[in-house]
């Protein structure tokens, strides 16, 4: 996997901010993605979810409660924001950020077996990946007023 990418700020909270990505300078983010789904939005717990998110944001921060942790692989830190079926992978920086990717509505046994979703937590993996190494690198920093700072800019790797 290797595509170009930005780190966007969805929701300026109170406890944690809320951050997304764009590929590519795709016309949408990965969350809009999953907000413009019409089988998502119809779901049932919508509504509960998007609450979720809010209260996260203003209320009480990225309290491990609020997530299926381990979503991904054992050392990445893939987890998703669920109500029922209804999932929308993230990654999570401590208590104070999150960063929003794709999801869907889980209809098999494991998110592997749904082409969608594991596409998803794969594109997050990737990204989840990148911004470690400059976090890593000192390039991207994070604090406890609840921002990325740094180069939020990610092109192409040279493979």
């Amino acid at each position: 996997m290797n595509f170009s990418f930005n780190i966007e700020l969805v929701e300026l909270g109170e406890k944690c901010h809320i951050y997304t990505v764009r590929i590519d300078d795709d016309e949408y983010t990965e969350f809009e993605n999953f907000l413009i789904d019409d089988y998502v939005y119809d779901h049932l717990e919508f509504q509960s979810l998007m609450a979720r998110i809010k209260y996260i944001a203003h209320e009480v921060g990225a309290q491990d409660q609020f997530f299926k942790l381990g979503e991904g692989a054992l050392n990445d830190a893939i987890a998703a924001l669920w109500r029922d079926n209804l999932r929308l992978y993230c990654c999570r920086y401590g208590n104070i950020l999150i960063l929003l990717g794709g999801g869907g509505i889980k209809k098999t046994r494991t998110y592997q077996e749904d082409e969608h979703l594991n596409h998803c937590v794969e594109v997050l993996q990737y990204v989840s990946n990148r911004i470690d190494q400059r976090i890593n690198d000192g390039e991207i920093t994070y604090d406890n007023k609840y921002k990325f700072q740094g180069n939020l800019k990610f092109e192409r790797e040279d493979i």
